[in-house]
């Protein structure tokens, strides 16, 4: 009996502290119109009557705080920047506790106070990627899609449309986190033609997590469109109007209820402008003098498009939800391009033209549905499934006539491009929470996705009449499945957050030319380890770390075997035999908040292997023109050993006051690329720089004035030199009619500096290129009417989580 007396009081001290030891209480903080989460909102807890903190922390990207605290009376304050504090007092907590949702509302009182310093942070850093939020921009609004990635640091849209991520065009371009035909399916130009005013933000991801494709060396560039979540009836509309030749409209519409999400949003534009261009090439001689041509071309297109993204959200409860969307664009050009070339050979000038009308007509269509879960164990299960169907058709009519001594028509050729794109996409992803700061995940993708493509070249008579050049024409078949699985885990000790994952995806690519009856089967299973790192420093400086291993696939522009047909001595022609691009990198970043400054850099490095090159070659083979035969030059993509880059990027942001904000980014890189094709040696090393210089000025205490000047360094490899561009451009904004108006006014590229000028050469010529940017210097007015919604309100935080955007690490 002594014994067990003794066993009991020698665990009583135990006892006692573990009642008095620490508890768990938590909760979720929401928005009470949209209901959605509250991300950083603060909570604090202080002694009753007592103004000291004696604990505190913030909401997680779910809106869910958790904190360990001692039993005892406390009074509990939540803040959130532009919503009323919520106060609850003298709460009793004596065990762990949920408060469970906590409700909190906009503030009317502050919110023109906030929109005056800014209302929303433009630039959010999180731990694998940096979020613009494109609402503040005024330089791009009645702007498109393109151009609001070519306005982003470190991201550059030339003159074909084509995107590139420092300096690297192997960049994955996503929708709402996932791919979609409104990139376009042989090229980037549909960008273009899908207005700014859908999207939201977008996210730059230089160390993609396990979680995204691994398609893209350079990375992932993700455009999340516009859907609000404010309940009611809200939205806005939006025309503008411009010179060169431009106008159009477009609407963004949301209604919300307890049950159900509605939204659509929709734009239309019609626009017209001029690209010209010069073309000189030279071609080496035995004799005293060299051969020369010179080609002038006037490239003049009209384009309109129209875009529309509606759906529905149902929320069976708090935790479950239904989404469903329906996505169409449609877009109709014209273009008719003249060239003329001017001949000397041997002293002996000829003149000619060669005009081009094309029609091209684009149509792309994509359902979609969405299905969340929220699980008892606060786990979460993601499904997709996507389906788009795309055909881009183009008819070209080609005429040749020698216009000096005597004006002869010679026969023409007609040339007719039809593409068909067929796409699904499957996709599953769990994510469970472990701890307060864990998260475990794991997930499968299948993507199929079929292309067509018919290439019909005909030749004119002496009828007129138009017949198949068999040696011309093809038709090509591409189909690419991929099979993905991965999972990853991601957690924060002290200051130390870390996500490490593994990707596996296995790809099979087939490719059919039916005209020359050959076939191409590739199969390849790879692995894709990712790790990113962050440790903070000081509250507010932090280091960043992350590795990632990608593949880049060559898309059909790159193997597409058909020849450009508007000049006749130099064409482009894509290489069905590519093989996939692999690449290993690092990324080290830094970022440290000042009272009115951010400084954030990173130092790169990539190491590929087997890259793509355009390369520029004589095919040895002439055409007549004017008479005298001249030799053609063939521009094609290969498969080249290795490249090395390595790069520092910094941006810097100073807010001197709420009337003024400056900007900056400055990238450079060094890349180094050995290989040899056809006995060719394509070694080189050069160092490329751009930077961009952005400026935001409140004058007269009531108009936003915006100016922005890029710079675009020299770029040179074994056999051509880019010379340099820059670029400035203004906007002038002012808000009219209580804030439920803006106009707004800008100025693209005023001093007509934005031109891409390109110098080739080999041992038997050498070329060189200019060409315009939509003709040079625009001018736009552009006016949005909002209603039922703040100024505000406008960006307010979109459930983008839902569409699979990376959630760890915010």
């Amino acid at each position: 009996m002594k014994k067990i007396y003794l066993l009991l009081f020698t665990l009583i001290p135990f006892v006692i502290n573990a009642q008095q030891g620490p508890i768990t209480v938590f909760g979720t903080i929401l928005d009470q119109d949209s209901k959605t989460p509250l991300e950083y909102a603060t909570i604090s807890l202080f002694n009753v009557n007592d103004s000291i903190v004696k604990y505190g922390g913030i909401s997680d990207l779910n809106g869910k705080f958790n904190l360990e605290i001692n039993r005892g009376n406390y009074d509990i304050k939540l803040n959130y920047i532009s919503f009323k504090e919520v106060n609850i007092n003298n709460v009793m907590i004596s065990k762990t506790k949920d408060l469970g949702n906590i409700l909190m509302s906009i503030d009317e009182n502050i919110l023109d106070e906030i929109e005056l310093i800014g209302e929303r942070t433009e630039v959010e850093i999180k731990l694998d990627k940096t979020v613009y939020n494109i609402g503040k921009d005024l330089t791009l609004r009645g702007s498109s899609v393109s151009d609001v990635l070519d306005n982003l640091p470190s991201v550059a849209v030339d003159i074909d449309g084509n995107v590139s991520l420092r300096g690297n065009q192997s960049v994955r371009i996503l929708i709402n986190g996932k791919p979609s035909g409104l990139v376009g399916i042989s090229s980037n130009d549909a960008l273009k033609q899908f207005p700014s005013e859908s999207v939201e933000k977008v996210e730059i991801i230089t160390s993609p997590s396990a979680r995204y494709d691994a398609e893209g060396t350079a990375g992932i560039i993700n455009i999340v469109l516009r859907k609000n979540k404010l309940a009611g009836l809200n939205g806005s509309i939006s025309t503008n109007l411009g010179d060169p030749k431009s106008y159009g409209f477009s609407g963004n519409i949301n209604y919300r209820t307890k049950k159900i999400n509605l939204f659509t949003n929709a734009g239309y534009s019609l626009s017209s402008y001029e690209n010209p261009s010069y073309s000189e090439t030279e071609y080496f001689t035995t004799n005293p003098v060299n051969n020369f041509i010179k080609e002038n071309s006037n490239r003049n297109t009209e384009r309109d498009s129209y875009y529309q993204n509606t759906g529905i959200e149902y929320f069976f409860s708090d935790k479950t939800s239904l989404v469903v969307s329906y996505l169409t664009r449609k877009s109709d050009d014209k273009d008719i391009t003249n060239n003329n070339i001017n001949q000397n050979f041997q002293g002996e000038k000829k003149s000619s033209i060669r005009s081009e009308v094309e029609n091209e007509s684009d149509d792309t269509k994509e359902f979609s549905i969405n299905f969340t879960h929220e699980f008892k164990n606060k786990g979460n299960i993601t499904m997709d499934f996507q389906k788009e169907k795309s055909n881009e058709i183009e008819i070209g009519i080609i005429t040749n006539a020698q216009s000096v001594p005597n004006f002869i028509k010679y026969l023409g050729e007609r040339v007719n491009t039809n593409e068909n794109q067929d796409s699904e996409l499957y996709k599953i992803d769990y994510v469970l929470p472990l701890g307060d700061d864990g998260q475990f995940e794991m997930g499968f993708r299948r993507s199929n996705r079929y292309q067509i493509t018919d290439y019909l070249v005909e030749d004119e008579n002496l009828n007129g009449e138009f017949i198949k050049n068999t040696n011309l024409s093809n038709n090509l078949y591409y189909n690419e499945k991929i099979n993905a699985f991965y999972t990853q885990y991601g957690n924060k000790k002290n200051k130390l957050s870390f996500l490490f994952g593994l990707r596996f995806e296995e790809s099979l690519t087939n490719v059919k030319q039916f005209e020359s009856n050959s076939n191409s089967n590739k199969k390849y299973n790879d692995f894709f380890p990712t790790i990113n790192l962050a440790y903070e420093l000081k509250e507010n400086e932090s280091i960043t770390l992350g590795y990632n291993r990608r593949i880049s696939r060559p898309r059909s522009y790159f193997i597409n075997p058909f020849p450009s047909r508007t000049s006749e001595t130099s064409f482009f022609q894509g290489n069905p035999y590519l093989n996939p691009t692999y690449s290993n990198g690092i990324d080290l970043g830094y970022l440290k908040r000042l009272n009115k400054t951010t400084l954030n850099g990173s130092v790169y490095y990539k190491k590929s292997n087997e890259i793509f090159t355009f390369i520029t070659e004589a095919t040895g083979n002439s055409v007549l023109v004017n008479d005298i035969l001249v030799p053609v030059i063939r521009r094609s993509p290969i498969n080249l050993s290795s490249q090395e880059e390595i790069g520092i990027e910094f941006n810097t942001n100073y807010s001197h006051s709420k009337n003024w904000r400056i900007g900056g980014n400055i990238n450079f890189y060094q890349s180094n690329v050995v290989g040899s094709y056809n006995e060719i040696v394509y070694n080189s090393k050069n160092l490329i720089w751009s930077g961009r210089l952005n400026n935001y000025l409140k004058i007269f205490s009531s108009i936003d004035w915006q100016t922005r000047l890029s710079y675009r360094g020299p770029q040179k490899n074994a056999i051509s030199t880019r010379k340099a561009s820059v670029s400035t451009n203004t906007a002038f904004s002012k808000d009219i009619f209580n804030d439920k108006m803006t106009l707004t006014f800008k100025i693209n590229d005023i001093f007509e500096t934005q031109n891409w000028r390109l110098e080739t050469f080999s041992e038997t010529y050498k070329n060189y290129t200019e060409s315009s940017w939509r003709g040079g210097r625009s001018f736009n007015l552009s006016l949005i009417y909002r209603f039922n919604q703040k100024k505000s309100q406008t960006n307010n935080r979109s459930n983008y989580e839902d569409y699979g955007g990376e959630g760890f690490g915010g």
